[in-house]
């Protein structure tokens, strides 16, 4: 069945997949985000979605949200530490809100396996599931796993379908075919070069997650099937129906 998604942060890798994705299944989107969206296929609006009545607003007559933003880097670490914040906890919360408000059907957070540390933490680390216990080491992905936590607590409290995608080192179709090309030597580097997915198998899981029956929470990684890759993909496999077709081999 078709839907009007909302989708933040669509101007991004995972936001030019997802909306190809969503649009090729005949669903109408409204896409938003702080930077003008190009070669757009639906409802386009630059827009702040730290600002609750534009949250508020940007929420009427949505069915499901998918909520890709996140904070970005910059050179001002005290920039990085306001705008993760701001996007994964403030934004997070205030979208999760109105979207109860508004009777919205399903709920996507796309958080990251940063909740476990930096990555060379985790290529140091035999293997990641989603029962692992987080032990964020920087501000982004501390605001990650807070973003969750709000998600954990609107589905229990107001009664939401959230799903929680932790997505793993995400590569556009570019930057794939350069990792699939490179040849490393070390254990070490060939854990990190498993670690990648490619986004158009992100896309996919999002979508999947979209159309599954589901209530309260959920909480699943998202991962390319390579050898030596960080974390399980069974629950996304179990829950999701999800298999990846891009994968890396030795």
């Amino acid at each position: 069945m078709a839907m009007k998604i909302l989708v933040t942060g669509a101007a991004g890798r995972v936001g030019i997949a997802l909306r190809k994705e969503l649009a090729a299944a005949g669903h109408r989107l409204r896409l938003v985000d702080v930077r003008p969206i190009k070669a757009k296929k639906g409802e386009s609006l630059v827009a702040d979605i730290t600002d609750p009545a534009t949250v508020r607003k940007i929420m009427k007559g949505i069915d499901a949200v998918v909520h890709l933003a996140y904070g970005w880097l910059s050179k001002d670490e005290g920039m990085n530490i306001a705008r993760s914040h701001d996007v994964n906890l403030k934004a997070t919360h205030l979208l999760l809100w109105e979207a109860a408000e508004a009777k919205v059907k399903r709920f996507i957070f796309t958080s990251s396996l940063s909740v476990f540390g930096r990555t060379d933490h985790l290529v140091r680390r035999k293997f990641w599931n989603e029962r692992s216990i987080p032990h964020p080491c920087e501000h982004y992905g501390f605001t990650k796993l807070l973003g969750e936590e709000a998600c954990r607590y609107a589905a229990r409290v107001h009664d939401l379908s959230v799903i929680v995608l932790r997505l793993c080192y995400v590569r556009n179709p570019e930057e794939w075919e350069e990792i699939r090309r490179y040849h490393p030597k070390t254990p070490f580097q060939k854990r990190g070069r498993a670690m990648a997915t490619h986004v158009d198998d992100v896309a996919r899981s999002i979508h999947r997650a979209l159309r599954i029956h589901h209530r309260g929470f959920e909480l699943i990684h998202v991962a390319a099937d390579s050898p030596g890759r960080v974390t399980s993909i069974r629950r996304a496999r179990k829950i999701l129906g999800f298999q990846p077709k891009h994968r890396i081999d030795d």
